[in-house]
């Protein structure tokens, strides 16, 4: 299952699509062709093993109505994943396929050692055939103290309170965005406040859970809502996984390591309910998938 620190960062590209644009020009040096409108689209990707089949997020910019000019994948990585990097040459031609126009590959690490490791070379074989994903790491991720910068631009002040929220001055102004959030959308708050709090060293948590709650965010109160509903739809999830490998074992089918894990990592109840249908008269675990 997806953690919830790997959520709260997809969930800001998601809210903000432009963010992958800013991210790029901005802390990556890349330049953008014009546009003027950034839209999020499905993150499906059906070339691929359904192990692997959708990334955390799409964004294709716009000059115009139609033809996008660019599509960029988002994707979090919070640990070194071999699937992962075999996975993203096949993103990027499925989607340049899709829109018939340049795709770029964004992965947000929070972790050094994980930024280190996604920003390596992938040689697939052909000749020349290299791609060198473009990675915000912590080291690249902004530093923003000031509050009114923070306020708008929440979703970048929450880049800079994950990986800088030891420093009080960013802390301070990324609880601001926070509140400035919660005003729309609790839950979401809630979200992006806990993943700060938990990334904190344990002497800060304390002093950090006062300053939002100064900003009327009670943690007790938000978390609870938002884990509350995750946990049911997680739990769900998880005894439906276990029912489809629990059919498959008693009709003696036997699943691939990949297939295992697809269904494992699947939080898609409708999808799950269909392989739990497929399960009980499929001949083999192809079919399941098909």
């Amino acid at each position: 299952m997806p953690s919830s620190l790997h959520e709260a960062i997809a969930e800001l590209f998601r809210n903000r699509p432009v963010l992958a644009a800013e991210v790029l020009e901005r802390f990556l040096s890349l330049d953008l062709p014009g546009f003027t409108e950034a839209r999020l689209v499905g993150g499906d990707l059906p070339k691929l093993k359904p192990a692997e089949r959708r990334a955390d997020a799409v964004v294709t910019l716009h000059r115009e109505p139609g033809q996008p000019v660019t599509a960029i994948i988002v994707e979090v990585q919070l640990k070194k994943d071999e699937r992962k990097r075999q996975s993203w040459p096949d993103y990027l031609t499925g989607l340049y396929s899709r829109y018939n126009c340049p795709a770029i590959l964004l992965v947000v690490c929070p972790g050094r050692g994980t930024a280190t490791w996604a920003a390596g070379q992938i040689r697939i074989g052909h000749p020349g055939f290299v791609l060198r994903p473009l990675v915000l790491g912590p080291d690249l991720m902004p530093v923003i103290t000031d509050i009114a910068e923070a306020e708008a631009v929440p979703e970048m002040s929450v880049l800079s309170g994950i990986a800088h929220g030891t420093d009080k001055a960013v802390r301070d102004a990324t609880f601001s965005a926070i509140a400035a959030i919660a005003v729309q959308d609790t839950d979401l708050a809630a979200l992006y406040a806990e993943v700060i709090v938990a990334e904190l060293p344990k002497a800060l948590r304390r002093t950090a859970e006062e300053e939002l709650r100064a900003r009327t965010i009670e943690l007790a109160t938000d978390f609870a809502k938002f884990h509350h509903a995750q946990g049911k739809e997680e739990g769900k999830a998880e005894g439906e996984a276990k029912s489809i490998l629990a059919v498959l074992a008693a009709r003696r089918i036997t699943v691939t390591p990949d297939q295992r894990t697809a269904i494992e990592r699947c939080t898609d109840l409708g999808q799950l309910d269909e392989w739990l249908r497929r399960a009980a008269t499929a001949d083999s675990a192809d079919e399941v998938f098909a």
